[in-house]
């Protein structure tokens, strides 16, 4: 079954389909390396050119993956928590990676309604600004209002979720924002 960008298990699932990928690269990269220089005893043949010309989506795949391995999926326990207490209607996004000119960074879980992006980090916080400035002004450039918050707390976040009693539909230019830049 295939796992669509924010849902619970795409970021492992990710992590695992990048890895077989470039592996499945490299693998083949030497085996056409291989292959050329058994059948004509020198490595200056075609099949060592095309072999090292996998070099380039395998080190596609090795970027990905670089940029997804310091990040962990959200916890069990604390996504039943978010999950169980939404109240209205919304879009939940877990484990996000996205990236930004300046930096790369991370959310465990974030909920948004029409007007209100209410995330959690499980982290030390170092990114916040970065990661507000980033949400806030690049909405307004699509021209949606909308409020950002990040909270590191469990408690603080589920009691923010409890909280929400809005009923609208959520922008389309949020949710294409959004799997624009997750990665």
């Amino acid at each position: 079954m295939k796992v669509n960008k924010g849902d619970r298990g795409y970021f492992d699932a990710k992590k695992k389909k990048t890895f077989l990928f470039f592996v499945f690269f490299v693998l083949i990269g030497v085996a056409m390396v291989a292959t050329g220089y058994v059948a004509t005893h020198t490595k200056k043949n075609l099949l060592t050119v095309a072999g090292i010309l996998f070099v380039l989506p395998a080190a596609k795949y090795l970027t990905i993956l670089i940029t997804m391995l310091p990040y962990k999926a959200l916890e069990e326990t604390v996504y039943q928590k978010f999950h169980s207490i939404l109240p209205v209607k919304g879009r939940e996004y877990c484990d996000l990676v996205f990236t930004s000119p300046q930096k790369i960074m991370h959310l465990d879980y974030l909920f948004v309604t029409e007007n209100e992006l209410v995330a959690f980090d499980g982290g030390d916080g170092k990114q916040d600004e970065l990661i507000h400035d980033y949400f806030v002004d690049s909405l307004k450039k699509r021209g949606v209002n909308a409020h950002f918050h990040v909270f590191h707390d469990a408690e603080a976040m589920a009691n923010r979720l409890l909280s929400l009693t809005r009923e609208e539909e959520i922008p389309t230019e949020i949710t294409e924002f959004l799997s624009m830049i997750i990665v």
